[in-house]
C-alpha cells in the first residue's frame, strides 16, 4: 500500500499536523524577529515596535493550541470517569457485589451501647462525635442495632428546646422520649450478610430519608454497616475517607 496523502489521514491526524505547523512557525518567527531586532541599528525603534506587537499574537496562537489539547485531555479523562460510574451503576455489575465487600465491619465501627450512653447528656455526645470526627452514632442493645443518630439531629434537638429542659441537662433518654426523634433514630434498614449491593441501592432509592443500612447475622447481631455516603462513593469509584 502507498503512503496516504495528508487529506486521507483523517480529522484527528490533520489537527495534530496543523498544531505542529503553527507551533513551529511561531517559534521560527520569534527567532527570526529576535535576530533582526538585535542586528538592526538604523531602524531599531521600528523593529522594537514590530517585535513587541507580534510577540503577544504568537503567544496567543501557542496558548490556543495548548489549551485545546489540554482541554481535550481533561474532557477525555472526565468522559472515562463518567463511563466508569455508569458501568458501576449497571444492575448486572451490582448483582455481583456482596455488601460484605464494602461495608464497615463492626470491629472498625465507632458505636456505643445503649446502657453505656442512655444517661449521657446530648452535648457530651456531640462533643464525642466531634472528637472522633464522625457525623453519626450507631447505638447497640445487647449486640443488636437499636438506633443510629446523626449529629445534625442532636443539634436540631438542642435548638428546638423550648426552655422547659435546660440544654446542659438534656440527655439521650429525654431525647428519645420525643416521638419525632425516636422515629428519626429508628430510621434505618437491616439486611442479612448475603444481600447484594443492588438490592440495597434499590431499597434506599425508594426512601430518601433512610441514610443507614446495617448488616446482621442469622441471630440478628450486628456485623457491619453501610452509610449512604459510603455507597455513593463506592459507586462513583472514589477513594475518599468515609465520614461515618
Amino acid at each position: 500500500m502507498g503512503t496516504k496523502k495528508w487529506y486521507e489521514l483523517g480529522e484527528a491526524a490533520n489537527r495534530n499536523r496543523l498544531a505542529t505547523i503553527i507551533i513551529w512557525l511561531t517559534f521560527s518567527a520569534i527567532i527570526i524577529l529576535a535576530i533582526l531586532y538585535y542586528q538592526s541599528s538604523s531602524e531599531a525603534d521600528t523593529m522594537k515596535e514590530i517585535f513587541t506587537t507580534l510577540i503577544p499574537l504568537f503567544a496567543t496562537w501557542v496558548g490556543t493550541v495548548l489549551a485545546f489539547y489540554f482541554g481535550k485531555e481533561n474532557f477525555d479523562i472526565a468522559t472515562k470517569r463518567y463511563n466508569k460510574i455508569i458501568d458501576k451503576l449497571n444492575p448486572d455489575v451490582l448483582d455481583d457485589i456482596n455488601v460484605t465487600q464494602i461495608m464497615i465491619s463492626k470491629q472498625t465501627m465507632v458505636y456505643k451501647n445503649l446502657k453505656e450512653i442512655e444517661g449521657k447528656k446530648i452535648q457530651e455526645i456531640i462533643t464525642f462525635l466531634s472528637e472522633v470526627k464522625k457525623s453519626r452514632l450507631p447505638i447497640l442493645n445487647e449486640g443488636r442495632i437499636k438506633y443510629v443518630i446523626h449529629k445534625a439531629t442532636f443539634l436540631d434537638a438542642l435548638n428546638e428546646l423550648d426552655g422547659t429542659i435546660p440544654a446542659a441537662g438534656y440527655d439521650l433518654k429525654s431525647f428519645l422520649s420525643n416521638p419525632k426523634y425516636q422515629e428519626l433514630a429508628s430510621s434505618f434498614l437491616t439486611f442479612d450478610e448475603n444481600i447484594i449491593l443492588e438490592k440495597i441501592r434499590l431499597a434506599l432509592s425508594k426512601n430518601s430519608k433512610i441514610k443507614d443500612v446495617f448488616i446482621i447475622d442469622k441471630n440478628k447481631n450486628l456485623v457491619g454497616w453501610l452509610t449512604d455516603t459510603l455507597i455513593l462513593r463506592y459507586l462513583s469509584g472514589g477513594n475518599e475517607t468515609v465520614d461515618s
